[in-house]
């Protein structure tokens, strides 16, 4: 499977996840258009445009506002380095970085406005919150 085609793949799942807890959730995913070069040549490109540095922005009633980036990599630093380019008003927001693991579990980062901090994971499709580097099981989304 290509790289983009997991992407996308990963993004939908998180958007599903979300739609099925009541957020209302806008997906940017990769695409690809053919373009035709000076040449005449017909060559497909991929393109993206990232908000604010994340894939998806999630809204739920009396909720704050969630910002997800999603990775299927680990370059955590890069995506710090990303989320710091803008100021978001954390007191309005969530800004997350959702990062698939091998094992098919997904860590989920919250950006402090300095760093990246672990405050969830999603285990089999159960969520749990992270507390003093211990995992407690929820019966609901809780970020």
């Amino acid at each position: 499977m290509s790289t983009k085609k997991s992407g996308n793949d990963f993004q939908n799942k998180i958007e599903k996840f979300l739609r099925q807890r009541g957020f209302d959730v806008i997906n940017q995913k990769t695409s690809s258009r053919q373009i035709t070069l000076a040449s005449g040549q017909k060559v497909w490109t991929s393109s993206k445009q990232d908000i604010f540095a994340c894939d998806l922005i999630a809204m739920k009633q009396k909720e704050k506002i969630l910002f997800i980036q999603a990775s299927m990599s680990g370059d955590v630093t890069k995506r710090l380095k990303d989320f710091k380019r803008y100021n978001f008003p954390l007191e309005h927001c969530i800004v997350q970085l959702w990062l698939k693991r091998d094992d098919g579990s997904i860590a989920i980062k919250e950006y402090d406005g300095e760093k990246l901090i672990d405050v969830s994971k999603i285990i089999r499709g159960k969520t749990y919150t992270i507390k003093e580097n211990l995992l407690y099981e929820n019966t609901s989304l809780i970020l």
